[in-house]
């Protein structure tokens, strides 16, 4: 079994405008994931993607919320971009560790070749 960690915070998957070289290098760890999953599978190895929304952490504020919140003042039309569908969109680390234990137990022995998002529906909004 494998699993990667990518993002999903309008990078791995989704379009992000104005962060080209991040979206690239989340989206191919998702392609990368899907790719090894069709050529594992064979030997029962399944492989995986979990992608993060906003996460509680240093990295995410400071500089960072400084700059998105610059570049939102510059480019209104995105800010919808960052929204999630329930209440508190902020994940906190446990909430990315418990998907990724969830992934590699026997609970979800028939998943692979799958992009999880652990981010309060930010993908689908």
């Amino acid at each position: 079994m494998d699993i990667n960690v990518a993002s999903t915070w309008n990078t791995g998957l989704k379009a992000q405008p104005l962060m080209v070289h991040y979206v690239t290098s989340k989206h191919a760890v998702s392609g990368m994931a899907r790719a090894f999953a069709a050529e594992l599978g064979v030997h029962s190895i399944r492989v995986n993607s979990v992608h993060p929304g906003p996460t509680a952490t240093a990295m995410a504020s400071g500089d960072m919320t400084d700059v998105i919140n610059r570049t939102h003042g510059a480019h209104p039309h995105l800010t919808g971009m960052l929204s999630g569908l329930l209440p508190d969109s902020t994940c906190q680390s446990p909430d990315i560790a418990d998907a990724v234990l969830w992934l590699a137990g026997d609970e979800s022995r028939f998943v692979t070749s799958a992009a999880v998002p652990v981010d309060a529906g930010n993908t689908q909004y």
